[in-house]
């Protein structure tokens, strides 16, 4: 299976989406066509 269609309509959780790795992830899987991109971050390391 090819990357360009591995996510394509697939619900897709992504921990730590709010930093720069995650956000850059999260806006890669949307171009790949997955259905739906979860982020889940606690924010943890904005207060340190």
């Amino acid at each position: 299976m090819a990357i360009e269609t591995e996510y394509e309509g697939k619900v897709v959780l992504v921990t730590g989406g709010a930093g720069c790795i995650g956000t850059n992830l999260c806006k890669k899987l949307a171009e790949l066509g997955a259905g739906k991109v979860i982020i889940l971050d606690n924010l943890s390391s904005a207060y340190e």
